[in-house]
């Protein structure tokens, strides 16, 4: 199979939350910050770099985006398309898919709880 690879640029969106995922990405050079905006308010999740993959909760889950992904630093990424995701996850055992979508559930409340809390408290401050 031939790798494909995606080139950033610092600043770049790569993705925006709600957006249904196609891909996911390993980050081959260079960082990104995992985001959202809530009530006006951003928060960043995390900062990734090289050798880790970023995307993969939507792809995995089938759900829309839980964050956007924006470029820190110019960057390239090697594209991980849904089918060859699901064919490693066929591969796996039943523990290993149950623990996954037991990861893909915190993940997404845990993100979703620090949006709002980000917001509720940028709201508390301008009242």
């Amino acid at each position: 199979m031939t790798m494909k690879v995606r080139r950033f640029r610092a600043g770049e969106v790569l993705f925006l939350t709600g957006t249904l995922a196609e891909e996911a990405f390993l980050i081959r050079k260079g960082k990104v910050e995992v985001y959202d905006v809530v009530g006006g308010v951003e928060t960043v999740f995390a900062t990734r770099d090289t050798g880790d993959i970023v995307g993969e909760i939507a792809l995995l889950d089938g759900q829309r985006r839980s964050a956007s992904l924006r470029g820190v630093t110019d960057g390239e990424l090697i594209i991980i398309t849904a089918p060859m995701l699901h064919d490693e996850m066929r591969k796996a055992s039943p523990m290993v898919r149950k623990l996954m979508e037991s990861y893909l559930s915190n993940i997404r409340r845990n993100n979703a709880t620090a949006a709002a809390q980000t917001a509720a408290a940028a709201a508390a401050e301008g009242a």
